[in-house]
């Protein structure tokens, strides 16, 4: 392989690794919890593998103006929850954000009891 082939493909794999989320999902036991799935779905995967330690709920609101000067509000309804999951011994803790029923963000974990 020629040096230009090499810093090619090693700039492709950094850009890889830099651009894809640290947590793209969460095993728990033969399923993947992941952004996009609902709160319904999380709650059946979290079961095999671990529990939901706390839910936590809010409206956020943002207003905008259009541009003919139209202020409109727009409410989202946004849910954190808090799990636990046990992996290879071990228990995790993982933040979850959920937005309008959608998970929207899975936050870093942390070992937890």
């Amino acid at each position: 392989m020629c040096h230009i082939h090499k810093i090619i493909l090693l700039t492709a794999l950094f850009l890889l690794f830099a651009l894809c989320p640290a947590n793209a999902g969460i095993r728990c036991g033969n399923d993947i919890i992941s952004t996009g799935d609902t709160k319904v779905e999380v709650m059946v995967k979290v079961k095999t593998c671990g529990e939901i330690l706390e839910k936590d709920g809010y409206v956020r609101e943002k207003t905008y103006t259009s541009s003919e000067n139209k202020e409109t509000t727009t409410q989202t309804k946004v849910d954190q929850w808090y799990i636990r999951v046990k992996e290879k011994g071990s228990n995790y803790c993982y933040p979850l954000t959920f937005e309008d029923g959608e998970l929207t963000t899975i936050g870093r974990w942390s070992r937890c009891k």
